[in-house]
């Protein structure tokens, strides 16, 4: 162990490192390259059992993770890195792609995809870490570290690698920024107390656990103290990937369309005869019904009012991927373009469904959603009993988080939600519905359902995955085409060609979510 003096820590203290802007962490979005390190490493993973005894299947991956690498690490142009990976590789990558297409035929459209997507990438001027509108400036005081074994083809004076103990520089300058950082290296660099602010550039779907972030000092008398990390939130680019499932919107599709600004103007008259209502609790309660939808203008006449608040705001699409796969995939609506085709299934078939593929793994499921349904039902007789506001003051009270809004409680009632995010907050509510003794019990059994009803999802999404895209021509010559499951109480699956898209406005919950004639508003 080593032994300090007490005089020396009395003159050990550093107070500008725990402040809360010292280290801020900004996210970097970039959805074609994540797709093309996706593929990289499904292709990895599907493979890895070969690698011993396949050294041109070994060699042709580890080029394109080395690209990966060098990526992750260095502030270049995309170009610049795929040029960089070439140069520090020894691949004949024409006569190797030829040997393992021909040893591994089941994965030739993955190898074509990664090999062409690279011939793109090496022209490609854009800088992942530096292209963003972060707001971040760069000079001699405000430095760019890299940790990476490759260097950089070009160099830039505020870009560098340095190792600040083998080559001590103490001189206190105003920014450092790292890029896709370990653990470690942020500590040793945050601990230097070397600049006013510490920046990290994160990429979005490398993963990094930054927890643990306090300097481990061997000496029982040093008390160590977590530093804090500012989670910069910037905005995810709002670049459609390109879906290319997409059917034609032809004249007899305008033709049997509404027009959506006369609906609005429908729905905004009634938002503003309800905002009318004088009685303060009927007024809050005419609220809770209420949530932000986008109105779509959907194939054979009919309209849709798709949910888009900050608890729901993803309607399942069919879309054809890079690949040629065609699949449901979930999509944020402000993101679905005329075109494209749109699920809808009943909420109560939908329900069925779920909790019928629940009970395989729980075999007391039925008690576990009856405590849900329990529950939710109390809370809203103390709603109607005390009012919103009323309710609000003595979730508080109880213990609950001291910012309650009312997205919160619409949240907490819709019949989908199992618990609240913290368990103190929930343990308010039960304590408000008279269930105080059951709280720890009530909320473990949602976790319970929580953690199944992720594995049913997959099961139910992979069941109507395969139903709805075993044929897909009627789609696109009728723009509908409906789905019956073979189970029991699964209800149908309707599917829509979105042919025009609308503002958004507060509806009514039950109007949500499923095709509707305009006259059914």
């Amino acid at each position: 162990m080593i032994k300090i003096e007490n005089k020396l820590l009395d003159k050990f203290k550093i107070s500008d490192i725990y402040k809360d802007n010292y280290i801020n962490s900004y996210p970097i979005y970039n959805d074609k390259f994540k797709y093309f390190r996706d593929i990289v490493f499904y292709l990895s993973n599907r493979l890895k059992n070969y690698f011993e005894n396949d050294i041109n299947l070994k060699k042709f991956l580890g080029f394109y993770h080395r690209f990966i690498k060098i990526s992750n690490s260095l502030p270049l142009t995309i170009s610049n890195c795929a040029s960089l990976t070439e140069i520090n590789s020894e691949i004949k990558l024409t006569k190797t792609t030829k040997i393992i297409k021909t040893a591994y035929p089941d994965y030739e459209q993955e190898f074509d995809f990664i090999i062409k997507e690279f011939e793109e990438f090496k022209v490609n001027k854009t800088n992942l870490f530096l292209d963003n509108d972060l707001n971040l400036f760069y000079d001699n005081e405000n430095l760019i570290l890299y940790e990476s074994r490759y260097e950089p083809n070009y160099k830039v004076s505020y870009v560098k690698s340095k190792n600040y103990f083998l080559d001590p520089d103490f001189k206190k300058i105003q920014s450092i920024t790292l890029l896709n950082p370990t653990l470690d290296l942020l500590k040793e660099i945050a601990y230097l107390d070397i600049c006013t602010n510490l920046n990290i550039l994160n990429f979005s779907w490398v993963i990094r656990d930054y927890s643990n972030l306090s300097l481990f000092i061997s000496n029982s008398e040093v008390e160590t103290k977590t530093l804090k990390i500012n989670y910069i939130e910037v905005p995810k680019p709002k670049t459609n990937t390109l879906n290319e499932f997409k059917g034609e919107i032809f004249d007899e599709d305008i033709e049997f369309s509404s027009d959506l600004d006369e609906i609005y103007k429908q729905l905004e008259a009634k938002n503003i005869e309800d905002s009318k209502i004088e009685d303060k609790d009927q007024k809050n309660e005419n609220d809770l019904e209420k949530i932000k939808a986008t109105l779509f203008q959907l194939s054979n006449g009919k309209i849709a009012l798709l949910r888009n608040d900050q608890n729901d705001k993803s309607q399942d699409v069919i879309e054809k991927t890079p690949l040629g796969r065609i699949l449901i995939k979930s999509k944020k609506v402000d993101l679905i373009q005329p075109g494209e085709f749109v699920l809808f299934q009943g909420e109560r078939a939908k329900a069925n469904m779920l909790e019928k593929e629940t009970s395989r793994d729980i075999d007391n499921a039925f008690e576990l959603y009856a405590d849900r349904k329990d529950w939710k039902f109390r809370f809203k007789q103390e709603i109607n009993r005390l009012g919103l506001e009323k309710v609000i003051n003595k979730l508080k009270e109880y213990g609950g988080r001291k910012t309650i809004k009312v997205n919160n409680i619409k949240y907490w009632l819709n019949p989908k939600s199992l618990r609240t995010d913290d368990p103190e907050t929930f343990f308010a509510i039960m304590k408000l519905c008279g269930l105080f003794n059951k709280s720890q019990e009530i909320w473990l059994n949602m976790e319970k359902l929580e953690k199944a009803h992720l594995k049913a999802g997959k099961e139910i999404r992979k069941k109507i995955e395969e139903e709805v895209t075993r044929d897909t021509n009627l789609l696109f010559d009728k723009g509908f085409q409906e789905y019956f499951l073979d189970e029991k109480g699964s209800g149908s699956i309707e599917v829509y060609k979105v042919i025009e898209k609308g503002k958004s406005i507060k509806v009514k919950f039950s109007i949500t979510d499923k095709p509707l004639l305009p006259g059914d508003l």
